[in-house]
């Protein structure tokens, strides 16, 4: 008889330490993507022990661990007992450092046992030292134990026959259980999704009652579909991973071209699914031969699935990421099918339904309903096919007008803009170089190609700063190749490179600002401003930047801070120093006091003065003439509290910054040295841990999710929820300006570690 193989319940008896984020109970909790494990305490001694107690005494045939990316015991040993006294070791196994992938995706190893016992113990030995791993912890993300209940004393009698006589099992060729395991318990599948999971469950099903009904040719493709679903069930985790990292910025435009692709790879499954003659169900898959269900949903029995010896990485996302990781291993691509009998030919599209038929219209009268049909496919190939007929039409038009073509190929573009894909990106951006030139040469109207150009420019400027390098070359490219064609009023795309972010600055991501500032930056050197001392038709009044610029002089990442001064500062060469001083008084002392510093260095200006009494001499009384003000003595300020040193020195400063400035501190999660005043958004948006941090409502303080609730109990609320908190004392002050004072001056924050101790000082908000 061979015993049916489940996943068997634990609970966590014992362990020698743990990170207060990272319990071991959460290895008893149910398995997801989600799921963050155990982890060591840091700077821990080993080895560190886990030991899990079964509810009753069990038949053990496998035990699963899925390790963390980067936080890895070199070697673990397994114990067993019956009686959680005297331990029986059963041997070791290693593990490798995972530098082979350059940490990005965890490793599942999987230990074969036979052995009946009631509690388990598993040692942890010193962790591999990797730049990564920066407490010396070690870590596993989920474990999976694997095995059989006994039921009766027959079973019990027939099973110690089996186990005992191995001979007795070659005859009959059968293993002492079955192998199989619900998908849904298996940690090879712990990356997918329940759609996947579902799909995979039902053709496992179908091709075990294929092969019972000797139907051989049905269960080969139904095994080829099976693993067509598996393939792109890692597929699907990668792209939901994306969505949801682009969510979390709200970058929408970029999420729901991710979701479009989502939609589109479920819909091949499932088409790829009716090929094979049946349909995808809530309650199995239907026979649509026979109009039949085969399968039900509460009868789960599974063929073996082909074996993945990698989980993808569930932590180490781009950019910041906290939901669903990047897939470190391969994936199939859109365009690539299996060779299942009776799948559609790859090469035809699909017909559009009637509401993409009125949608474009104007695009299927110019260039034809199949090229238009293929631009809507999700696969590359046939997208390619369309984007070759739009150029051919730019070529040569025949006797459709330029107007429309213009416009019919800006609706082109807009559909290709949202494929994050870099060949498509690429394919895109060779097209509209195409029609801009198209334009200028057939003389379309200028207004008609600005506004066109206006509802697609936000897309390619947050491409600017993808994290492909080759998609931010060609988008860059071509935002500037736009600027170079249409930089002149009426017909002046400048003004849209302005445009106000629709969300709040610190919710924006910083790289796209960085990205509009460095092509204004360029743009500003190259066409200048119509109220400048060189007046140009560029339609850029100092107006319009300043009021863009500002607002990121007091930006939370000083890469922001520094490109708007520096273009202020570009900008008080066109329109004179004192002019442009008086529309930015409002910005913090500290910039200002750089911003007069670099306009000083670059027009050779005595900003020493006050304004007023340079704009009106006759009223101003007489005083000593002093020097302007030079980057030597800016040196010998501290930019942060004003702290004037003499014996400053890059050195010098760079050690004030980091162990006595009062108004900074290091993160202490990622130890990066940040404005107490901007701690509470890095810690929610730009710190590598940002995942585990959600923001108070009542006292707006960036607080651990995990320790929420011991927070609120305690929180200071805010009686004005314009108003924010001091982290130290929690004295509520109007704005930053104020919190900012309240930290360097003498009779300010009492609390401040720096201003008592002189050193630094991680603390905690709870």
């Amino acid at each position: 008889m061979q015993l049916q193989l489940r996943k068997l319940p634990f609970k966590i008896m014992d362990y020698t330490s743990c990170d207060p984020e990272f319990p071991p109970e959460d290895l008893m909790a149910k398995q997801s993507p989600l799921a963050t494990g155990w982890q060591s305490e840091r700077f821990c001694s080993y080895p560190q022990t886990i030991i899990i107690k079964l509810f009753n005494s069990q038949r053990i045939f496998k035990i699963q661990l899925l390790l963390h990316h980067y936080k890895i015991a070199t070697k673990l040993e397994l114990f067993t007992s019956s009686d959680n006294v005297d331990y029986t070791r059963l041997g070791y196994v290693t593990l490798g450092d995972n530098s082979i992938n350059e940490f990005k995706a965890r490793e599942l190893k999987t230990i074969h046992l036979d052995i009946q016992t009631q509690y388990i113990k598993i040692d942890f030995y010193k962790c591999f030292v990797n730049p990564l791993n920066l407490y010396n912890q070690v870590g596993l993300v989920a474990l999976n134990v694997l095995g059989s209940e006994i039921v009766n004393q027959m079973d019990k009698v027939m099973d110690d026959f089996m186990t005992s006589n191995a001979v007795v099992r070659g005859i009959i060729g059968k293993s002492i259980h079955n192998g199989n395991l619900p998908f849904n318990e298996d940690l090879r599948f712990l990356d997918h999704d329940n759609f996947i999971l579902h799909a995979l469950t039902s053709v496992s099903k179908r091709k075990k009652m294929a092969v019972n009904d000797e139907n051989y040719i049905l269960a080969k493709n139904l095994k080829s579909l099976q693993e067509y679903i598996s393939q792109n069930g890692v597929k699907l985790t990668s792209l939901e991973s994306q969505k949801r990292f682009y969510i979390d910025r709200e970058e929408f435009d970029q999420a729901q071209s991710y979701q479009n692709e989502i939609q589109s790879l479920k819909e091949s499954i499932t088409k790829n699914i009716l090929m094979n003659g049946f349909e995808l169900s809530k309650d199995g898959l239907l026979d649509l031969k026979t109009n039949g269900f085969y399968i039900k949903s509460k009868e789960i029995v599974e063929s073996q699935p082909s074996v993945l010896k990698n989980i993808v990485n569930h932590d180490n996302i781009p950019v910041g990421t906290n939901k669903i990781p990047v897939v470190s291993r391969s994936a199939t691509p859109n365009d690539s099918r299996p060779n299942t009998a009776g799948s559609r030919d790859p090469t035809t599209p699909n017909e559009l339904d009637a509401l993409e038929m009125q949608r474009l219209a104007l695009p299927i009268k110019i260039f034809g309903q199949r090229p238009i049909s293929c631009l809507v496919s999700p696969y590359f190939g046939l997208r390619q096919q369309g984007i070759n007929r739009v150029n051919e039409i730019l070529i040569d038009s025949g006797e459709h007008s330029d107007d429309d073509i213009c416009k019919a190929t800006f609706q082109v573009i807009q559909l290709m803009v949202t494929d994050a894909r870099e060949r498509s990106n690429a394919m895109t951006c060779d097209l509209y170089k195409n029609l801009l030139d198209f334009c200028k040469s057939k003389h379309v109207k200028d207004s008609i190609v600005v506004s066109s150009i206006s509802e697609t420019i936000s897309s390619f400027l947050n491409k600017t700063e993808d994290m492909n390098p080759r998609t931010r070359e060609k988008s860059m490219d071509i935002v500037l190749y736009m600027g170079e064609l249409y930089h002149t009023t009426p017909g002046t795309i400048l003004p849209f490179i302005c445009k106000p972010f629709t969300n709040k600055i610190q919710s924006v991501p910083w790289k796209h600002i960085k990205a509009r500032l460095e092509i204004i930056a360029q743009f500003l050197t190259l066409y200048g401003i119509v109220d400048g001392k060189n007046p140009t038709q560029s339609g850029w009044s100092s107006t319009l930047l300043i009021q863009f610029i500002k607002p990121f002089c007091n930006h939370t990442n000083p890469t922001i801070r520094d490109l708007s001064v520096g273009l202020l500062a570009q900008l008080a060469v066109l329109i004179g120093p004192y002019a442009l001083l008086e529309n930015v008084n409002d910005i913090p002392s500290n910039q200002t006091e750089l911003l007069k510093a670099k306009i000083s260095a670059i027009s050779n200006t005595d900003l020493s003065k006050p304004v007023k009494e340079v704009q009106e001499p006759k009223q101003r009384k007489e005083s000593p003439k002093s020097e302007p003000i030079n980057f030597q003595e800016f040196e010998k300020i501290c930019l942060f509290c004003n702290k004037k040193d003499s014996t400053y020195n890059p050195d010098k400063l760079d050690q004030h910054y980091w162990e006595s400035c009062p108004a900074l501190v290091p993160c202490k999660e990622c130890q990066t040295l940040v404005e107490v005043i901007d701690l509470q958004s890095h810690l929610l948006n730009d710190c590598q841990s940002h995942s585990k941090y959600e923001s108070c409502r009542t006292c707006k303080m960036s607080i651990l999710k995990s320790q929420m609730s011991l927070h609120s109990k305690n929180c200071k609320h805010l009686k004005h929820l314009d108003h924010v908190q001091c982290p130290y004392c929690h004295l509520e002050v109007q704005d930053v300006n104020a919190l900012s004072n309240h930290l360097i001056l003498k009779k300010g924050c009492g609390e401040n570690p720096r201003k008592m101790s002189g050193g630094t000082k991680l603390f905690s908000f709870i």
